[in-house]
């Protein structure tokens, strides 16, 4: 009778632990995670970025919150794609350290949860601005405020969507349920905007199954170091 909503890292942890007390239903929702960078830093996309600062010879300092959370996947990710010549990465031990560094101008570049980045930026007077979204959602529905890293050729992967999980003894019928629940709720109207205001992003009927959301936490706990 109970359901529980649980984030990504809680989710990873689980599974590495083989957690077998829940059954997955789907994705819930995807909370992307934005890379945010001081104003000074030049380029206006990852490309003109890694463009300009190969050509300065100078490395970007990035920040890194919380060890085994999508941040640090992002940044780590990241630093590969970019490449080592590019990126130092610096621990931070939290989102709020990460983000300070960066607003402080002690570092370059961070990867935080998009909602926290935003509401950050709307508030604080610190010259910064987001200059790509990570996300997994490959929904048509998802309106996007920023080109995601991948759209800017640039596959990251590190997922920070939130499932939906049901106790593990539950019926096949009644998991059947809830799973097409879940899917007619990421094209509701109400449903979407509803996300939109939160920063979320709705996701495809194939992610929100179990199934899908599986598929997208083998994948991403292959890829945590």
């Amino acid at each position: 009778s109970v359901l529980l909503i649980s984030p990504f890292a809680a989710s990873a942890r689980r599974l590495r632990a083989n957690d077998g007390r829940l059954t997955p239903v789907g994705i819930f929702a995807d909370t992307p995670l934005s890379i945010v960078v001081q104003e000074s830093v030049p380029g206006r996309n990852l490309s003109g970025m890694l463009a300009a600062v190969r050509a300065s010879g100078r490395k970007l300092r990035m920040t890194v919150p919380l060890k085994g959370s999508p941040g640090e996947m992002c940044a780590q990710q990241l630093s590969a794609k970019l490449g080592a010549d590019v990126i130092e990465l610096v621990q931070a031990g939290s989102e709020a350290a990460a983000f300070a560094e960066v607003a402080n101008g002690r570092a370059d570049l961070t990867c935080l949860n998009t909602a926290s980045v935003r509401g950050a930026l709307t508030n604080t007077k610190a010259k910064l601005r987001e200059i790509a979204e990570i996300r997994s959602s490959s929904s048509p529905l998802a309106r996007m405020q920023v080109a995601a890293a991948s759209a800017q050729g640039f596959d990251v992967i590190a997922p920070n969507w939130i499932g939906l999980y049901a106790p593990a003894g539950i019926s096949a019928g009644r998991l059947e349920q809830l799973s097409q629940a879940l899917g007619r709720v990421q094209s509701d109207p109400a449903a979407v905007q509803s996300l939109t205001r939160q920063h979320a992003l709705p996701v495809t009927s194939d992610q929100a199954t179990a199934e899908g959301l599986l598929q997208s936490l083998r994948l991403a706990v292959t890829l945590q170091r």
